[in-house]
C-alpha cells in the first residue's frame, strides 16, 4: 500500500514537528508573560512612583510654612489692636487733664511691677486741703453771733489752705472772717450769672470754676460763648463789678465742687475795700 504521507513525515519528523511547535508555543508564552510582567511593571510605575512621594512631601512642608506664616500674621494683628486699644485709652486719659504728655510718658510712667501699663498715682482722687470743721461752722452762723475765739479759728484754718489769705493784712483777714460766709456748690452750679446785678464778693476755698463770656459775633451777629479763665482755690472774683457798680461781665459756673466764702456787698465795700 503506498502511503499518503508525505516523503518527509516520517514519525520521526512528526516528533521533530511537534517539538519544535511546543518549543515555539513555550516561547511564546514566555515572550506573552514578559510583557505582561512589563505592562504590570508599567502601570505599577505610574501608580507608584519616587516622585510622588517626593511631591507629597514638598506639599506638607509648604502647608507647614504656610501655618507658620499664618500664625505670625494673627500675632502682628494681635499688637495692632493693643496698640490700637492703649491709644484710645490715652487719647480718653490725655483728654481730662489740663497738660497733655507723651504716650511714651505715660506708659513709662508707673511704678507697679505686676502690671506696667497702670499706675494708681494717676487715677487716685487728689486730696485737697480743706478747712477745718470747726472753721466751717463759726463761718456758717450769722456774723452777729461769732465769738471773737471763732474768728480767730477761722482766721487760722483759711491761713492753713489759702496762701493768698494769709497775705492779706491782718484787719482785713478778721473783717473776712467776720463778714463772710462758708458756702458749698456742686459741679455745673452757676454761681454768678453775665448781665446781673453784683451781690457779692468770692474766695474760691477749694474746687475750680470756669469762667465764660458770651459775646456777639461782629461778622454774623451771633450770639457765642467762650472760656476766657479757670479760677482755683485762692482767687477772686466778682469784685470788679461790685467797684464800678456795673453788672456782671461774666459767667462763673463750677467745674466741679466748691466751695467759697462769700461778702455781702454792702459789707465789702464798708468794712473791706474802705481798708
Amino acid at each position: 500500500m503506498e502511503s499518503l504521507l508525505p516523503e518527509n513525515s516520517s514519525p520521526i519528523n512528526k516528533m521533530e514537528h511537534r517539538d519544535v511547535d511546543k518549543e515555539s508555543t513555550d516561547t511564546n508564552k514566555d515572550e506573552a508573560g514578559k510583557l505582561t510582567r512589563k505592562r504590570h511593571s508599567s502601570q505599577s510605575s505610574i501608580l507608584y512612583t519616587p516622585g510622588d512621594t517626593g511631591t507629597v512631601l514638598h506639599k506638607d512642608k509648604r502647608n507647614h510654612v504656610a501655618q507658620k506664616h499664618l500664625q505670625k500674621f494673627r500675632i502682628v494683628v494681635r499688637v495692632v489692636q493693643v496698640i490700637q486699644s492703649l491709644l484710645k485709652i490715652y487719647r480718653e486719659y490725655a483728654a481730662s487733664r489740663a497738660q497733655l504728655m507723651s504716650l511714651f510718658e505715660y506708659v513709662g510712667a508707673t511704678r507697679e511691677a505686676s502690671n506696667l501699663l497702670f499706675d494708681r498715682n494717676y487715677f487716685k482722687a487728689k486730696q485737697e486741703r480743706m478747712i477745718s470743721s470747726d472753721a466751717q461752722l463759726v463761718l456758717s452762723s450769722p456774723p452777729a453771733n461769732r465769738t471773737s475765739e471763732g474768728i480767730k479759728l477761722a482766721m487760722l484754718s483759711l491761713r492753713g489752705i489759702i496762701d493768698s489769705y494769709a497775705q492779706y493784712p491782718v484787719h482785713i483777714q478778721e473783717k473776712l472772717a467776720r463778714a463772710g460766709w462758708y458756702e458749698c456748690f456742686g459741679p455745673g452750679r452757676v454761681v454768678i450769672r453775665q448781665g446781673h446785678v453784683p451781690q457779692n464778693f468770692f474766695l474760691i476755698l477749694s474746687g475750680t470754676a470756669v469762667v465764660t463770656k458770651v459775646s456777639v459775633n461782629k461778622k454774623t451777629g451771633e450770639l457765642y460763648s467762650k472760656t476766657v479763665a479757670f479760677l482755683k482755690r485762692g482767687k477772686c472774683f466778682g469784685d470788679v463789678a461790685i467797684l464800678t457798680s456795673n453788672r456782671r461781665n461774666a459767667t462763673v459756673v463750677c467745674h466741679d465742687t466748691v466751695s467759697v466764702l462769700a461778702v455781702p456787698r454792702e459789707d465789702f465795700l464798708e468794712h473791706i475795700y474802705a481798708q
